[in-house]
């Protein structure tokens, strides 16, 4: 009889502690998820058309939106030996 409730007890604190991760679990995505609801919602939206200047007017540091599409006449090789370049 004292190993049937011994396996009882070690059953219940396992889904005991099985509940109590999984709570945790849950919590940690779900508040990731809030905190980057602005980068998923510009995400979903899909980029926004910008011109040059206004992209450049915008400043460094601040991010309105996370996706642009900008168009230009000019273009260069930003990163050294990339594609057939040298």
């Amino acid at each position: 009889m004292q190993l049937g409730k011994f396996l009882t007890t070690e059953v219940l604190r396992a889904n005991r502690n099985l509940i109590f991760v999984n709570l945790v679990s849950v919590f940690l995505v779900g508040w990731i998820v809030f905190v980057s609801r602005d980068y998923y919602a510009s995400f979903f939206k899909g980029p926004v058309n910008m011109s040059v200047d206004a992209l450049d007017a915008r400043g460094r540091g601040k991010r309105e939106v996370n996706f642009v599409s900008v168009s230009g006449d000019k273009s260069f090789q930003s990163v050294r030996g990339a594609g057939l370049l040298l």
